[in-house]
């Protein structure tokens, strides 16, 4: 495990903490979002909101596994 999950598993740093990174996205989608107000945080915004719906998703899976398990324990 690296440093910063250690220390962000502890609670000693937040996991919104905000990192620069060089990011290439195709001209259409940047145009698209620089258009609109504060695209750069749209653009954040946006990747967050698909990371909670897929951990969602993820979830919803594993509910469904552990009720297949069930029925098929009981039946």
């Amino acid at each position: 495990m690296s440093d910063e999950k250690s220390l962000t598993k502890a609670g000693l740093i937040s996991p919104c903490k905000k990192i620069s990174v060089t990011l290439q996205l195709d001209a259409e989608v940047l145009k698209w979002f620089m258009r609109h107000r504060n695209g750069k945080n749209q653009i954040n915004s946006a990747l967050r909101k698909h990371m909670e719906i897929k951990n969602i998703q993820k979830l919803k899976l594993a509910d469904i596994s552990k009720i297949k398990q069930l029925l098929i324990r009981n039946f």
